[in-house]
């Protein structure tokens, strides 16, 4: 009983993350489940449906700017490509490796971003990175359910307004959480304890993202920023911490 009582706490946090800053669900709840569960991979297929849910309920909300897909829509299509390709890596290595890379890279990235020095992309960039960043955070997704970071990175360097970042970063979610869930049952992934455990974690998922979607109203721009790097640092030092002994 124990154990779906965290499961649902982690849930409710990994929402609240999520309704705030646009990347938090899967950053909280997997390293969570694969604390509780001992296994990373039944963490990722877990966590799959909520966030599919969860990035459904934001884009319903909030919408998208329409300018934005102009500029960003070559990353869907090679996303929907590395999901499966991340899927396969799922099943057959130890995903904390992954886990662990991301971990390096988002303490480098909020290092960097703290630095005096500044780096805007421009729309152009963007077209020409989209592909790339797309195949990339759509293995990274398949892989170990966590693309956030990848995808915040890339976002961010565009200096898009929070409503904006987020909007762009859970139309993402549901492309690839589409893909992955879709994938994962190919794979026969889901075992009936599983499936049943995924959809249970969605209501605690819901309620913690309309709480952080009320808190995000009342934070201005500059603190929402200093709010996704504490966000990103801390999921980075947290991921190589619990990562680092899994790794054979």
């Amino acid at each position: 009983m124990l154990l779906y009582v965290l499961t649902f706490v982690a849930a409710l946090i990994g929402g609240f993350t999520f309704g705030l800053v646009g990347i938090g669900l899967p950053l909280v709840l997997v390293p969570a489940l694969s604390i509780l569960f001992g296994d990373v991979r039944t963490a990722v297929v877990v966590a799959s449906i909520p966030s599919l849910f969860s990035a459904i309920y934001i884009a319903w909300r909030g919408g998208f700017a329409r300018e934005d897909l102009q500029v960003f829509w070559p990353v869907f299509p090679l996303s929907i490509v590395g999901v499966f390709i991340g899927n396969e890596v799922l099943v057959s290595i130890n995903p904390a490796s992954l886990m662990l890379f991301i971990g390096g890279m988002l303490l480098l990235f909020v290092g960097l971003t703290l630095l005096p020095i500044r780096v805007g992309l421009t729309p152009t960039a963007g077209r020409r990175l989209a592909p790339i960043v797309g195949l990339a955070v759509g293995m990274v997704q398949g892989a170990v359910g966590i693309s956030g970071p990848l995808l915040a990175i890339f976002y961010h360097g565009f200096h898009l307004p929070k409503r904006r970042f987020v909007g762009m970063m859970v139309i993402n979610f549901v492309v690839m959480g589409v893909m992955q869930v879709l994938a994962q049952a190919g794979r026969k992934l889901y075992t009936m304890d599983i499936l049943v455990l995924s959809i249970g974690l969605v209501l605690p998922t819901i309620i913690g993202i309309q709480i952080g979607t009320h808190v995000q109203n009342l934070v201005q721009q500059r603190t929402f920023n200093y709010v996704l790097l504490a966000v990103l640092f801390l999921t980075g030092l947290s991921l190589i911490i619990q990562t680092v002994g899994a790794i054979p």
